[in-house]
């Protein structure tokens, strides 16, 4: 019995910001995309791109914007999402309110903040672990997580802090609670590939001192402890 195809709806990765960073893929797909959707922060990365209808999705209306174009796609128009980066970091929530009987999902990545980051600071992905806040609820798990990695692990612990509530300075904080070394080097890169990208790096100690604020747009790498690298 042959099996119908459902309807298709994209959530494609745009990138850390820069342009030069959006892949061919990505931009197909937006161009030709009747119906494009997004948090500003992504929409503007791919502004000029878009020749459909733009949805701006906020935290107050996600759940109802994602359903509209879930139904946009069901009638039969080309509907895509985006996500910045890639979606298959730190959007686990977001492709979770896609789950639907009558929708295919596919998922077309795009270059991570992190690998930016990653590449600025010469660290393979090979000796790091990712541990990220960019979530709504509770994160006592996640934070369980960080503690366990910084404290005890044997990689570089990559961070993606939570914008309204827990930012680098608070992770800091977090982690001396935690007994993790003050003098444990943290690197804070702020806006990785934009004209205003920032790399700083502290120790934990002043770190928790800073009182300057911190872009949304924050990547974290605490280093390894010298007695833990191999």
């Amino acid at each position: 019995m042959m099996r119908l195809s459902l309807p298709k709806i994209y959530v494609v990765g745009v990138g850390p910001g820069a342009h030069e960073w959006i892949t061919l893929k990505a931009s197909s797909l937006i161009q030709s995309a009747e119906y494009v959707a997004g948090f500003n922060s992504a929409l503007a990365v791919i502004e000029h791109l878009i020749r459909g209808q733009t949805i701006t999705l906020e935290y107050g209306n996600q759940e109802a914007m994602i359903q509209r174009m879930l139904e946009l796609t069901i009638q039969g128009h080309s509907c895509v999402i985006c996500a910045c980066g890639d979606p298959n970091v730190s959007d686990k929530q977001l492709i979770e309110k896609l789950d639907s009987k009558e929708v295919e999902v596919e998922i077309i990545p795009g270059i991570s903040s992190i690998q930016g980051a990653c590449a600025r600071l010469k660290i393979p992905l090979e000796e790091t672990i990712l541990v990220t806040f960019h979530k709504r609820g509770s994160i006592a798990e996640e934070k369980q997580q960080l503690r366990e990695q910084a404290k005890f692990g044997q990689r570089n612990v990559i961070v993606l802090p939570r914008p309204w509530d827990f930012m680098p300075s608070d992770i800091a904080k977090f982690l001396l609670f935690e007994q993790v070394d003050p003098d444990r080097e943290v690197t804070i890169l702020q806006r990785v590939t934009l004209e205003n990208e920032s790399v700083l790096t502290y120790t934990l100690n002043d770190l928790a001192k800073e009182e300057a604020p911190f872009s949304d747009l924050t990547v974290i790498i605490i280093k390894q402890s010298r007695t833990d690298k191999r």
